[in-house]
C-alpha cells in the first residue's frame, strides 16, 4: 500500500514511542493530532482503547483505515476487498473535478492548468470517487467499507501525483511517477480488532478524562497541513469545492492551526496542556519546531514531573535537493516529553 509523505510523521519512531508510554488498562490512548494514524495503530496493537483526532478529514480517514479491521470492513454485498479494488481499477474514465481542476487540461473557469496528476490518472480519480459515491448512497458499501476505499485512493493518488514531497504546489513537466497509471491496491485490514474511535475536533474540543493518557504530536513549523495537503482533503470530503489561484487551494483558512504560527505555538500548547485533565501526557516535538527545548519544558514543568527522552539523528521530511542539503548540514533531533501530574 502506498505511502502519503505527512510532514512530521512518527512512522520511524513508532515502536520507540510506544515503549515509552508503555500501557495501563486504565482509560484510553487519546492521540489529538493523529496525521496518518502511526502511533494510534501501534497503540491500538498494543491493547490500548484508541481515541483519535484530527481537524483534517484527510487525516481521520488514513487513521480510520489503519483502525478498521477485516470483521468491519468485508465488503460482503461486493464479493470482498479484492473485487471492489479490481472492478475500481477498471471503471470507465471520468473527465470531472479532478480532471478540470488539477491536471492540464486547464478545462476551469480560470483556465489555469494544474499538473498534480496526469490527464488519464485524473480522469481516473474522477471516475474512481464517483463509483465509491454510488456505491454508498446504493448500500453497496458500509461506512468503514467507504473509508477504506477513500483511504486506498488518497494513498494511490499519491503516488502517482506530480508533486516534490506535499500537495503546496506541482511540478512543471511531470515526473516518471506522475506518468505511471493509477492503481489501487488493497491494504492488509487488521486480523485483530481494536476498540477504537475517531473524531474531527479542534484539540481542545475532545473529550478527555482524568485516567486517560493524551498524547500530542502537534504541527512544529509554519506548514499548514490544511493547505499542503489540500487534495487529499478533498479526496477525503468527496466533494468538489471552489478552489483559486495556480495551485488550486480549497479554502482551508478555517483550519489553520496556531501552532504553525511562532508567535503562538507556545500559548497554544500552553492553553492545550492547561485543559487536559489527565494524569498522563506525552508531547512529541522537534528541535526545529518554532517552541525551543527550554521553553517547552518551562511549559511541561508547570503541569507536574517531567521526564524527556530524546532521538537523535531523526530523519526529517525532506522535498528536494535544496531540503536535502540542509538536513545533512543541520541534523535533527526529536524528542518526547513525558508530563505525571
Amino acid at each position: 500500500m502506498g505511502k502519503v509523505r505527512y510532514l512530521g510523521s512518527k512512522a520511524r519512531l513508532v515502536q520507540e514511542i510506544i515503549n515509552r508510554v508503555g500501557f495501563s488498562s486504565e482509560g484510553r490512548f487519546i492521540d489529538l493530532f493523529c496525521g496518518t494514524g502511526s502511533i494510534s495503530l501501534a497503540a491500538g496493537l498494543n491493547n490500548w482503547k484508541v481515541s483519535a483526532n484530527d481537524t483534517l478529514l484527510a487525516a481521520a480517514t488514513l487513521t480510520s483505515a489503519k483502525l478498521i479491521s477485516l470483521s468491519e470492513a468485508k465488503f460482503i454485498k461486493l464479493g470482498g476487498y479484492q473485487s471492489v479494488v479490481n472492478d475500481l481499477n477498471n471503471v470507465d474514465l471520468e473527465e470531472g473535478f479532478f480532471y478540470r481542476e488539477y491536471s492540464s487540461s486547464a478545462e476551469n473557469k480560470e483556465m489555469i492548468e494544474r499538473p498534480y496528476f496526469s490527464i488519464q490518472n485524473s480522469k481516473k480519480i474522477d471516475a474512481i470517487r464517483s463509483k465509491i459515491r454510488s456505491l454508498a448512497q446504493e448500500n453497496l458499501i458500509n461506512e468503514h467499507e467507504r473509508t477504506v476505499l477513500l483511504a486506498d485512493l488518497i494513498e494511490s493518488a499519491n503516488e502517482v501525483a506530480n508533486i516534490a514531497g506535499t500537495y503546496g504546489c506541482f511540478l512543471k513537466k511531470l515526473s516518471k511517477n506522475a506518468l505511471s497509471p493509477l492503481l489501487l491496491k488493497p491494504r492488509d485490514l487488521l486480523l485483530k480488532k481494536i476498540d477504537w474511535a475517531i473524531s474531527q475536533e479542534d484539540a481542545l474540543n475532545v473529550n478527555m478524562e482524568i485516567e486517560d493518557t493524551v498524547y500530542i504530536d502537534p504541527p512544529y513549523t509554519k506548514r499548514q497541513y490544511a493547505a499542503y495537503y489540500h487534495i487529499p482533503e478533498t479526496i477525503a470530503n468527496d466533494d468538489e469545492p471552489d478552489v483559486s489561484g495556480i495551485t488550486g487551494l480549497r479554502p482551508w483558512h478555517s483550519k489553520a492551526s496556531d501552532f504553525c504560527y511562532k508567535t503562538r505555538a507556545s500559548v497554544a500548547l500552553d492553553n492545550l496542556i492547561k485543559i487536559i485533565p489527565s494524569k498522563r501526557v506525552f508531547i512529541s516535538y522537534s528541535s526545529e519546531g518554532h517552541i525551543n527545548e527550554q521553553d517547552l519544558m518551562k511549559i511541561a514543568n508547570s503541569y507536574g514531573k517531567t521526564s524527556i527522552t530524546y532521538f537523535e539523528n531523526f530523519g526529517r521530511y525532506i522535498s528536494n535537493k535544496a531540503s536535502s542539503n540542509h538536513a545533512k548540514k543541520n541534523p535533527l533531533t526529536e524528542f518526547l516529553i513525558e508530563i505525571n501530574r
